[in-house]
């Protein structure tokens, strides 16, 4: 019988978040350069992981919307621990998807 350890599972989960991260990286280069210009390869992957480890704290597990997730928070100039306090303010709301969450973020890029 063929099984899965917690372990094995757990390896899996981390190459699919450490691909997700350098696909993102390579992505951001493309769209948002200059809100990635002062990171090297490495930084910006570090900073992309501690990123995607607070959508999922505002549960954000989708993976459009972490990838929107990320581009709003390197266009609107956030710093790694954590959005400014209006973003915030949407992202913990219990009673918003994580879609909504993401939408009504997003907007706010849409002015600067």
């Amino acid at each position: 019988m063929f099984r899965v350890r917690k372990d094995q599972i757990a390896a899996f989960e981390e190459a699919n978040v450490g691909a997700f991260c350098v696909e993102m990286a390579q992505h951001l280069r493309d769209v948002l350069p200059e809100a990635v210009a002062r990171f090297d390869d490495e930084a910006l992957i570090d900073s992309l992981r501690t990123r995607l480890g607070q959508a999922l704290s505002y549960g954000i597990t989708d993976r459009f919307d972490a990838l929107r997730y990320l581009e709003c928070s390197y266009a609107l100039g956030w710093v790694d621990n954590g959005p400014d306090d209006e973003a915030h303010a949407v992202l913990a709301q219990n009673a918003l998807s994580a879609e909504d969450k993401v939408d009504i973020i997003e907007k706010r890029t849409e002015s600067t």
